[in-house]
């Protein structure tokens, strides 16, 4: 049996020495052992930024004779976070791996004769969605939300130079001009704003008696400052500016929906849908607006002085694999 991204949370050295300890014991209850190297225990004392370090020496114990490594980063299923919970090494490795994926896509998929209308339909799903994974927890980074916006809308702009064969070096103008180009008529930090608002939403409908909604209720109720709730809450309101909010009114989500797991999805579907889609439509549209205004008349993207710079179009051999389905298509397109 593998058990992967097991984690225990203490408040100091003597508990987990006791935590260690008791892991131990049940392991070799069970003639079970955890790994050690690369995959063995690893510890991540949490800094604050105000006042004196969690743990200064630390001293955990031993797991099945080994001793836990003391890490400054992290990675839980999927989420790198590091012992400032500054969320600052998440956001890097975001707009990395948005780049990097941006570049494949399009690499990819120009090879084989696809142009930017087939790259801008699969840069949501197949780009953002890998990228942004976890990546609700910048609602609170350290450096803020503008920041983080900024980040990775630059991040799509270089993608969206890909998508036009142009050198990441390239100057378009402005960013508008390259994603109205393109086609990507969302913007990654309203992608990423609109899955924080539905990660707070998914919080509220959750069961009555779950850790993470007790949690949320008390934070709620103690107003407790500097938290991803209170953070998040400034997103839904100041950024998206959506009206409902379901942790005003928890007594207003229907019971069935605590309690199953269809009705949940439907509920949060119909939420999303009525409340969320329409501020996201209503900003996009107004941003690109007042952008695409300050743009000259001559065009969006300046091809003229780009033309030097761009790949001459040409035929691939990759094309002959393309299914005669397909080339049908494309010819009564």
């Amino acid at each position: 049996m593998y058990v992967d991204d097991a984690i225990v949370i203490t408040e100091g050295e003597t508990d987990l020495q006791l935590v260690n300890a008791e892991l131990t014991k049940a392991s070799s209850l069970w003639r079970c052992k955890f790994a050690g190297g690369k995959k063995g225990p690893r510890v991540l004392p949490l800094m604050p930024t105000h006042g004196p370090p969690t743990l200064t020496a630390f001293d955990g114990g031993k797991l099945c004779g080994h001793v836990p490594t003391c890490v400054d980063q992290i990675t839980l299923l999927g989420i790198l976070i590091d012992d400032e919970l500054s969320f600052e090494p998440l956001l890097s490795k975001a707009v990395a791996e948005m780049q990097a994926i941006g570049l494949q896509l399009a690499a990819g998929m120009s090879s084989h004769g696809f142009g930017i209308p087939a790259m801008a339909s699969q840069f949501h799903s197949r780009v953002l969605g890998k990228a942004l994974h976890g990546c609700e927890l910048l609602a609170s980074c350290r450096s803020g939300w503008g920041h983080v916006a900024k980040r990775l809308n630059d991040a799509q702009y270089f993608v969206a130079k890909a998508f036009l064969c142009c050198p990441h070096t390239a100057h378009l103008g402005s960013q508008v001009a390259a994603l109205a180009e393109t086609r990507l008529l969302t913007r990654a930090s309203t992608w990423l704003a609109k899955s924080i608002v539905m990660a707070r939403a998914r919080l509220a409908c959750l069961p009555l008696d779950h850790s993470a909604r007790l949690a949320g209720i008390t934070i709620c109720q103690t107003g407790i400052p500097d938290t991803w709730m209170s953070s998040s809450l400034k997103i839904l309101k100041k950024v998206l500016q959506v009206e409902y909010d379901l942790w005003y009114d928890l007594g207003a989500i229907p019971a069935e929906v605590l309690f199953e797991e269809k009705s949940r999805k439907q509920f949060l579907r119909k939420y999303c849908r009525q409340y969320v889609l329409p501020k996201i439509k209503s900003l996009e549209h107004s941003w690109f607006g007042e952008q695409l205004a300050k743009l000259n008349s001559d065009g969006l993207v300046p091809y003229a002085d780009l033309a030097s710079l761009r790949r001459c179009w040409t035929a691939r051999k990759q094309w002959t694999l393309w299914p005669t389905s397909l080339w049908h298509s494309l010819a009564h397109a």
